[in-house]
């Protein structure tokens, strides 16, 4: 009897879109360049430009602004995001019942005078 191959159910993965491909294959490219000492004397004078040009201070500038004044920025946003979500009515949620089994007659209440309005402080000792 001839094997059957076991074939996932649903339709196929969809194929991995062209961006990623390039992605990896940029990515790729970009290790085996760098391993070459070419490629490690264009990261060192990347560097050295990025340093020289004063780029690199912009960014540690522009990074320790955003470290004091983001927290006063990030309240305020949320804030107003809570009191959006508070004012969206909500989807009334279906309340699952529990179904009667044996092992649930079987149990017997024995919290009833530490309930507080709940069903079984009414009928202590009851089955619930």
């Amino acid at each position: 009897m001839p094997e059957r191959s076991r074939r996932p159910l649903g339709p196929p993965p969809p194929p991995p879109r062209p961006a990623a491909r390039a992605r990896a294959q940029w990515r790729r490219q970009y290790r085996e360049f760098a391993a070459t000492p070419l490629g490690r004397g264009a990261f060192l004078a990347g560097v050295f430009a990025l340093f020289y040009t004063g780029i690199a201070f912009r960014l540690l500038n522009l990074l320790v602004l955003l470290w004091w004044v983001g927290p006063l920025l990030v309240l305020p946003l949320l804030q107003a995001a809570s009191r959006k979500a508070r004012a969206r009515p909500r989807a009334p949620r279906a309340r699952r019942r529990a179904l009667p089994s044996a092992a649930a007659a079987l149990q017997v209440c024995v919290k009833a005078r530490l309930c507080v309005g709940c069903a079984c402080a009414a009928a202590p000792g009851a089955a619930w």
